[in-house]
């Protein structure tokens, strides 16, 4: 879990008493606190209110407020909240599946080189899910995951070349491929 910390100094005290709330399971003081510099436009503390409610800390959880929180942050490139508006999407915990959003805010967060966007973005574009099946790109987002260190994308692109799966069948490289995935502890 991931938190935000504030941009503006005046709003430091009372975000850091949120913070600290936080961290010791405080959550509905947390919230308390965070919600008014979130509504007065805080990024960092609607990024916060939105995993409070994303994962229903002291709350219910309410995916759909979740995303109203996230968005903000998202649009101005905050890759942990892209990441979690993509999950949001992808699953539909709580709201509508929209795989085509999930795509959406995956390729935002992956274009800033997080591995775990990268490798579900692989999976998209693999499974046909929210794009067209398209193997070439899911190998390109699978490598550039799988070059991070990422295991799941290791052992995706060891799988694919193993059964020619949209590629030329290709033992060596799936060997290549799954030792890596073996090396960063995948245990398939």
């Amino acid at each position: 879990m991931l938190l935000a910390t504030p941009l503006a100094a005046e709003d430091a005290g009372d975000f850091q008493r949120g913070l600290q709330a936080f961290h010791d399971g405080d959550y509905a003081v947390a919230l308390g606190t965070w919600l008014p510099l979130a509504e007065a436009g805080d990024l960092s503390a609607m990024y916060n209110v939105a995993l409070i409610y994303d994962e229903g800390l002291g709350v219910t959880s309410d995916k759909s407020l979740a995303l109203r929180w996230y968005r903000p942050p998202a649009e101005e490139g905050d890759v942990s909240a892209q990441f979690s508006m993509a999950t949001i999407y992808d699953f539909g915990d709580g709201v509508a599946e929209d795989n085509s959003e999930a795509v959406r805010w995956y390729e935002m967060a992956a274009q800033q080189a997080d591995e775990q966007a990268q490798f579900n973005l692989g999976v998209m574009y693999s499974h046909g899910e929210g794009v067209a099946r398209d193997v070439t790109r899911a190998i390109h987002w699978y490598e550039l995951s799988a070059d991070q260190g990422h295991a799941p994308a290791q052992f995706n692109l060891g799988y694919l070349y193993d059964t020619g799966d949209g590629v030329p069948e290709d033992n060596a490289l799936a060997m290549h491929w799954y030792r890596r995935a073996a090396d960063a502890g995948d245990s398939d």
